[in-house]
């Protein structure tokens, strides 16, 4: 009589091991996509900074980006070259931001760069109000693993220097998606 019952608990503890050990085997694979080896498919961030940053008049700024919303496969980091996102695996990646000025009436500028050379997006205005004003630029891109996508502003404003507002969690932000 103990014998039957020894064979079904058996059974049923091969069973709940090969169990636990297909979910030891998803959360591993999880673990390492996560840490950039399946190809860089989960290559993607999107980060943001939780107070205003000031652009001098007629002066460029490289726009720092302080917190994450999300970052898998370590693309940003907040405190140490915090203007970056750093790209991990080459391909084709939709990078992109949201800058929301202050306000002011004068000439406006956003631009993506790519290792502080390449312009990959941009936009310009001139704000004849004096109303709140964003940019928001999108682009997809193919880049090289060790390339560097970096956000930079410029204003003309005759009063002076003039904020980049933060704005809950939509301004400054910045962006870097994998496609392909």
């Amino acid at each position: 009589m103990a014998r039957p019952l020894i064979e079904k608990a058996r059974r049923i503890e091969k069973r709940n091991w090969k169990s636990i050990r297909g979910i030891l085997q998803r959360v591993t694979a999880l673990e390492t996509a996560s840490a950039g080896h399946l190809d860089g498919r989960f290559d993607k961030c999107r980060v943001y900074h939780d107070t205003t940053q000031s652009v001098g008049l007629g002066a460029f700024r490289w726009v720092n980006f302080n917190s994450t919303d999300f970052d898998l496969n370590g693309l940003h980091n907040d405190s140490v070259d915090n203007t970056r996102i750093t790209i991990p695996t080459t391909g084709y990646y939709m990078a992109g931001c949201n800058i929301r000025w202050a306000s002011g009436i004068g000439y406006r500028q956003t631009e993506i760069y790519i290792n502080r050379t390449t312009i990959i997006a941009f936009d310009q205005d001139f704000v004849d109000t004096t109303a709140n004003f964003a940019h928001t630029l999108s682009t997809p891109f193919l880049l090289t693993a060790g390339q560097y996508l970096e956000v930079r502003c410029f204003q003309d404003d005759s009063g002076g220097a003039l904020n980049i507002s933060q704005y809950g969690n939509a301004s400054p932000t910045f962006w870097a998606f994998r496609i392909e």
